[in-house]
């Protein structure tokens, strides 16, 4: 019997010009390994009605003041890399201040056995 040898079919269409450059890590889509090697303890969760189910990990870069206001940065590790920045105003401020001096902030936040354990996934919310 005879063996043929196989090729590659000719690019249909015009070729396309490659450059050979790789994506920037803050490009590409962050991998299961990446999620594994990147996720820090206790991430921030996000959701938005405009992802639909997505649910976005991220962490917190920075925090610097920029004008009258506090300007924070967050870096989101999975499932995309993105470089979300928030804008607080004092109102804001106020409003997050009297949020976290309710009861059931306070005992979450003195809760020091929960500060080193690997937080469970809220659920849907």
């Amino acid at each position: 019997m005879e063996q043929k040898t196989s090729e590659a079919a000719p690019p249909v269409g015009p070729p396309v010009a490659t450059s050979g450059k790789k994506l920037s890590s803050r490009q590409e889509p962050a991998g299961p390994e990446s999620r594994e090697r990147q996720e820090p303890r206790g991430a921030m969760l996000m959701r938005s009605t405009g992802l639909g189910k997505a649910e976005l990990v991220a962490e917190i870069v920075a925090i610097k003041r920029q004008g009258d206001y506090l300007i924070m940065e967050l870096q989101t590790t999975a499932p995309v890399r993105w470089k979300i920045r928030s804008g607080i105003s004092h109102k804001d401020l106020r409003m997050l201040l009297r949020a976290m001096a309710k009861l059931s902030v306070i005992s979450f936040l003195l809760n020091v056995r929960s500060w080193f354990k690997e937080p469970k996934h809220p659920g849907d919310f």
